[in-house]
């Protein structure tokens, strides 16, 4: 039998008898009980017995499925013919979840800390497992008030997310969101909360408000700029980071950008791991969605790179190709077409030199080179759909050695608290102290003997000393020592921009930088990327960075209100809507196009003429950047590995002009080398990885 115990209210205890097994008779009799209580509480008390599920009922379904089911008789002469065939659909009533299984302790100890596995309850009660009761204690009752009593929750944590709009003159214009090869419709720099919430939505595959897998809250900061919050209630896991599509906002002194608030996590049990998600997908710049992509790109990863892989390439072709670098072993890969652009959704299931399922938090697949039609417009990026995860035992800690331990388990979901688990015990303990007092003298009358005397050692750490070993030496010993080295291909270098503006061209002027407590001195508000004076050089000078790779273009601010039709090889851009083209240029100004750099010869109601001619790919509804009045000082980090804060640009001396504005944009996170765990053994013990 398996019982199992609820308690509904304070005062009502259920208990759910369980029978496995062929009985004689045709039904199990009911069990008897009897109550042994005082007289003045057994006056109080009732009880009842019966049957909960007889032979015609089964358990174990699925919630909310369809079951076609039909019946048949069956005597001494065999079965009969089936009866008609009815449906129907299991209610979705939730219930408490069982008890979790395979509670294992002390697997993994030491002098003070033990670590614990467990796995899922067999059934949920219909409702997702949410959090787990890990309870404690030197006494088999889990007295809470006892002092050895010890708890702790694990229990999920949604994905949250911000998307912070700094602004510090007006901002003007939309921007889209994209993830997962998907990207919203344009939103207004004062969207509302629910606007951000229906498009976040639409990119996780809702499209309605009653399903929305995500909350979104918004309020004003640092006054004109504008912050969303976004809590991903309905998607689990370490959800990747929202990107913003900024070639729509018209910003100087602004900056958007999206932060992770808290990461999500969905593995609460040990067994448990998440699989890396990766999305590789053809990026088309705005107007010039429509046109076909063609060419081909190669992937790097580890230190291997693909064969070239053609934008048209299919999931099965893709799979082929990442399979041809070393490191990978298993790959799920699904191709899709967003918008006319291609998207090839890898899922990482193992790593070829990993010792356990899944690939864990591996770092992103890098795009190598590329070889596009029109590399201007068109572009291939790799970007996370979900951090991997491995599994991981729950650690219990400051425990005091040589106590046996006892620990149960129990989980959660939307109804309650489920039945504990059964209970595991361990006790944690360690190596012996060396011993406390070593006396060492000449034995008398003899000049061979040594007489040598020891105390106990101050502490056994939980395990009877069963022996001492006694060593001596006629000379200093040597001592062996081994090395435990790591290696790995280079690390994906952090790249950050810092990036001027001002609505004027400014003359004058000077900016410092901070990173890691350092700043640098005054650097020119025009000054090169290399050289003296440079950025490069002011960068270096300082302590906490090393080595960077600068390069210097001019800033870029997208022209408001304007899209245009464009022509290869000829030189007009023309107008696609009406509006007063003589207020947003002017003769000499510097505009780019497609990427390419220009400058205007001519201004009328309805286009624009540049100097030269336009090579770009035909398109309509394009738009136009002009330059912002400043500088854009692209930082490689070279000597720094892996993610790194933020540089910290500030305005110094004379830093003037009409709304002038310094700030600094991340580009790429940087990417450590080496990620996941392993472990050492030693005469056949294995540490935990």
């Amino acid at each position: 039998v398996l019982v199992e115990a609820f308690t509904y209210r304070q005062t009502e205890f259920v208990f759910w008898v369980h029978f496995f097994g062929v009985h004689d008779g045709d039904l199990i009799p009911l069990i008897t009980s009897t109550c042994f209580s005082t007289s003045s509480f057994q006056s109080k008390s009732r009880r009842w017995i019966g049957n909960s599920f007889l032979s015609s009922k089964y358990v174990e379904l699925k919630t909310k499925t369809n079951y076609l089911v039909r019946v048949s008789a069956v005597n001494a002469a065999g079965m009969g013919q089936s009866s008609d065939i009815r449906s129907g659909e299991v209610s979705d009533l939730e219930v408490l979840p069982s008890a979790p299984r395979s509670v294992a302790l002390g697997l993994y100890y030491s002098a003070d800390d033990v670590y614990l596995t467990w796995s899922p309850p067999l059934s949920d009660g219909g409702s997702k497992i949410t959090k787990y009761l890990v309870e404690w204690d030197t006494d088999i009752s889990f007295n809470q008030s006892r002092k050895h009593y010890g708890s702790h929750v694990v229990e999920m944590r949604h994905e949250q997310q911000a998307i912070v709009l700094s602004c510090k003159y007006k901002c003007y214009g939309r921007f889209s969101l994209r993830w997962g090869g998907r990207i919203s419709n344009a939103l207004a720099v004062n969207a509302s909360a629910s606007e951000v919430e229906l498009e976040i939505s639409r990119l996780f595959g809702f499209s309605t408000f009653d399903s929305v897998p995500v909350r979104v809250t918004a309020k004003k900061i640092n006054g004109y700029g504008r912050k969303w919050v976004a809590t991903f209630t309905g998607v689990h896991g370490d959800v990747g980071l929202l990107e913003i599509e900024r070639d729509q906002l018209f910003l100087y002194g602004g900056e958007i950008n999206t932060i992770e608030i808290v990461s999500g996590n969905e593995n609460i049990d040990p067994e448990s791991f998440s699989y890396e998600v990766q999305i590789i997908y053809i990026h088309k710049s705005r107007g010039f969605g429509l046109l076909d992509t063609t060419g081909t790109f190669v992937l790097s990863y580890g230190d291997r790179l693909t064969p070239n892989i053609n934008v048209t390439s299919s999931a099965a072709e893709m799979r082929v190709h990442l399979k041809s670098l070393s490191a990978i072993d298993i790959v799920n890969v699904q191709s899709t077409t967003q918008k006319g652009q291609y998207a090839w959704l890898v899922t990482f299931m193992h790593l070829s030199n990993a010792k356990s399922s899944g690939a864990g938090d591996i770092g992103l697949i890098t795009v190598y080179s590329s070889a596009l039609e029109d590399p201007s417009v068109s572009t291939v990026r790799v970007s996370r759909n979900f951090k991997g995860t491995n599994p991981a035992p729950y650690k219990i800690s400051h425990l005091i050695s040589g106590l046996r331990y006892y620990c149960r388990v129990s989980a959660y979901n939307a109804v309650g608290s489920g039945p504990p688990s059964p209970t595991a015990v361990a006790v944690p303990r360690g190596h012996p102290e060396p011993p406390s007092i070593v006396n060492l003298r000449i034995t008398a009358n003899s000049g061979t003997e040594l007489d040598v005397s020891w105390g106990t050692a101050d502490t056994d750490n939980g395990s009877p000393i069963e022996e001492y070993m006694v060593e001596w030496y006629s000379d200093k010993p040597s001592l062996e020592v081994q090395q435990l080295k790591t290696s790995a291909t280079d690390s994906v270098s952090e790249v950050q921009m810092i990036r001027t503006t001002a609505e004027e061209v400014v003359s004058v002027g000077y900016f410092t930088v901070m990173f890691g407590g350092s700043t640098t001195q005054l650097i020119a508000h025009n000054a090169e990327a290399i050289g003296s004076g440079s950025v490069q050089e002011n960068l270096r000078r300082l302590p906490t960075i090393g080595d960077v790779i600068v390069e210097r273009t001019l800033s870029k601010v997208v022209v408001e209100n304007a899209t245009f039709s464009v022509v290869r090889g000829q030189a007009t851009l023309t107008l696609d809507h009406e509006a007063d083209l003589s207020s947003l240029f002017k003769v000499n100004d510097i505009i780019f196009v497609a990427g390419a750099k220009h400058s205007i010869v001519h201004v009328s109601l309805e286009a624009i003429e540049i100097y030269g001619l336009y090579y770009g790919p035909n398109a309509t509804g394009i738009l136009v950047e002009k330059w912002a009045n400043g500088y854009e000082w692209t930082v490689t980090f070279i000597n720094n590995a892996g993610p790194q804060p933020l540089l910290v640009a500030l305005p110094g001396q004379n830093f003037g002009g009409k709304n002038p504005s310094v700030t600094v944009i991340r580009i790429r996170d940087g990417q450590l080398p080496l990620s996941g765990s392993f472990s050492l053994s030693y005469k056949g013990e294995k540490t935990w990885p």
